[in-house]
């Protein structure tokens, strides 16, 4: 937007062989401020503590400085081209006198422009009442600027003329000269409070998305938590049934320890993740309710490197691992046989081990079952690619399941409010 137009007499400098416009005009004369001396005794404003206040003031710093840096830039522009035009030298001080009340006063009207801008918005559906308010709106507060502009430049100028008629003389020029380009300053304006009303509904949308995806995971997390948790039960109350008439004592240890094994199910649900050392614990209940099951045919071996039990790992994660190792190797072999659980860690991964010593998995592909799927699934919901899911034919025999996820420690995992 350009700086105001003018025309001007008197002497800024000295005068250049070239033609030069009427000497009529408006010569704005330095006129220092005279600071008002502060009260004694005279309260500050308190508004370190006031959020609203704090608001208020930071838009109304922001208004004022850019319409501030408008004034230098457009103060530098007539420093510049005044010698060309009028063959007159001006200083740069007289430059900013006449550019920095001129957009002081936009500075001014800038806080009810945007509020029609936001109140009235041009849309598809309603756009005549808008257009025709802003229309007004762009007309008179245009007019209103420039006559406040003319009014203060005009009671700095040198005015040699009768004041009445130089005032009328120069204000109806002023306004040839900066009304069109007012026009378009409104509509600017305009166009700023929308394009930020826009990138604001954009960024409350994309907010909202971003919520609503997130409640989506949570919700197919916990879904895939509900198909684990009966899939365990279903197992643990059919056994439970077929020891109740052969072994009453057996039936009724497994009975107390699924109530354990439940009790712990519990007091962790609604927690997505939980220390390894939580996680190991509710493996013992399941594992001794296996034992149990199993007797003599099922015996464990944990390799737990110390410095990672504080880990954080997923809810639930390794019990459909160790189920599957039990149903398919150590349950299909009529020998005894040992499951072991390892954890480690390596450059910043938490390394995760389920393997046992059964028959292992036939030749060809290996299709993967509830515990396999759900697992993968939990993984890609909760690490994106930043994970590994890797199992096959151990060496030696057996079947092993390998983990690798980020490494989070309590320190780094996001602490409660």
């Amino acid at each position: 937007m350009p700086g105001p137009l003018f025309e001007t007499g008197g002497n800024p400098g000295p005068r250049r062989a070239v033609s030069s416009p009427v000497e009529r005009g408006f010569v704005p004369v330095f006129r220092a401020p005279v600071p008002r001396a502060a009260r004694p005794g005279a309260p500050a404003a308190k508004i370190a503590g006031d959020p609203i206040m704090k608001a208020v003031w930071k838009r109304a710093s922001v208004n004022v400085a850019a319409w501030t840096v408008a004034g230098f830039f457009f103060a530098s522009q007539l420093y510049f081209l005044y010698p060309i035009a009028s063959g007159r030298e001006m200083s740069f001080t007289r430059a900013l006198l006449i550019n920095l009340p001129f957009y002081y006063l936009w500075a001014l009207v800038t806080p009810a422009i945007l509020s029609l801008a936001r109140r009235f918005p041009i849309e598809k559906a309603r756009w005549k009442k808008p257009l025709v308010i802003h229309l007004v709106a762009s007309t008179l507060l245009s007019a209103l600027q420039l006559f406040l502009a003319g009014a203060f430049l005009h009671e700095l100028a040198d005015a040699t003329a009768s004041r009445a008629e130089t005032f009328w003389m120069a204000l109806a020029q002023f306004f040839r000269l900066n009304f069109h380009a007012n026009v378009l300053t409104y509509w600017a304006l305009v166009g700023l409070a929308w394009g930020a009303d826009t990138y604001a509904k954009y960024r409350d949308r994309e907010l909202a998305a971003s919520r609503l995806e997130t409640q989506l995971a949570q919700a197919e997390l916990g879904a895939l938590k509900m198909q684990l948790q009966p899939h365990f039960l279903f197992n643990t109350l059919n056994a439970i049934a077929a020891l109740l008439k052969s072994k009453p004592e057996a039936a009724e240890g497994m009975i107390l320890q699924l109530s354990e094994f439940l009790r712990l199910t519990l007091k962790n649900t609604g927690r997505p993740d939980v220390s390894l050392r939580e996680e190991l614990e509710f493996l013992e209940r399941y594992l001794a309710i296996e034992k149990t099951r199993f007797q003599d045919r099922l015996s464990t071996r944990f390799r737990i490197r110390s410095e990672v039990l504080d880990a954080r790992v997923p809810n639930l994660l390794l019990q459909p691992l160790v189920e599957n190792a039990i149903r398919h190797g150590i349950a299909r072999d009529h020998r005894a046989g040992r499951l072991e659980v390892s954890a480690s860690h390596e450059r910043g991964r938490l390394l995760l081990r389920v393997k046992d010593d059964g028959p292992g998995a036939p030749p060809g592909p290996v299709t993967e079952g509830i515990g396999l799927t759900n697992t993968r699934e939990r993984l890609r919901h909760l690490f994106g690619d930043a994970y590994t899911l890797e199992y096959g034919n151990a060496p030696g025999g057996g079947f092993s399941v390998s983990l690798t996820l980020p490494l989070v420690s309590p320190e780094s995992a996001p602490s409660s409010p």
